[in-house]
């Protein structure tokens, strides 16, 4: 390898020293020669080239601090500190308003989420008990014979049977038109019980 480049420790590309060399602030020159005050920041030979450490580098804006000791150390010149510092405390409030306004809006619909949550557990309860009922009554008529008192017997699971399904399918309707009086802005109690519904004939 030349002595006039340099292999990156970051991306493994061999570049010329030009690509490594990066000019610290007054503070990190201030640091790194341990001494109070500087007239100017030093340049550097860095491990890693200019496009790696600008990738690394972060993206997030200065606080109202930063920009400070930016300006106290002469990193930042102070008319270009001063507009920056207006910038951030015209862009604060609306920050603040926009937050405010979201968790407000997440306060006033939080009470939508629980009653679906509830609704939900319902539907699944109905589900759950139509398809275990299924099942056992598939394996209920494998292993049975035939006579005229195991198909009255059958005649009855079945139409048990239809009673869960229709239980399931009325569910999942009155969930679906609750959910939607209560997105439209209507109250409704997050604690509703859906079979409360069923003996009205719906939602």
């Amino acid at each position: 390898m030349s002595s006039k480049t340099k292999t990156c420790t970051h991306c493994g590309e061999t570049k010329p020293l030009d690509a490594f060399k990066r000019r610290l602030t007054k503070r990190q020159s201030c640091a790194l020669l341990h001494r109070s005050s500087i007239s100017c920041g030093i340049t550097v030979e860095s491990v890693r080239c200019k496009t790696c450490w600008h990738m690394t580098k972060s993206k997030k804006p200065l606080t109202k601090k930063q920009i400070r000791n930016k300006m106290n150390s002469g990193d930042l010149k102070w008319v270009m500190g001063n507009i920056m510092l207006k910038e951030l405390n015209e862009t604060i409030p609306q920050k603040r308003s926009r937050v405010m306004k979201l968790e407000w809006q997440k306060r006033k619909t939080g009470w939508i989420k629980t009653l679906n949550d509830n609704l939900q557990q319902q539907v699944v309860k109905y589900k759950n008990r139509y398809h275990a009922y299924r099942a056992s009554l598939n394996k209920l008529s494998k292993s049975s014979g035939e006579n005229s008192l195991q198909d009255k017997q059958h005649a009855k699971q079945h139409a048990m049977l239809e009673q869960h399904r229709w239980n399931y399918e009325q569910a999942k309707q009155i969930k679906k038109r609750l959910m939607d009086r209560a997105k439209s802005g209507e109250k409704v109690e997050v604690d509703v019980q859906i079979v409360m519904y069923f003996r009205k004939g719906g939602a």
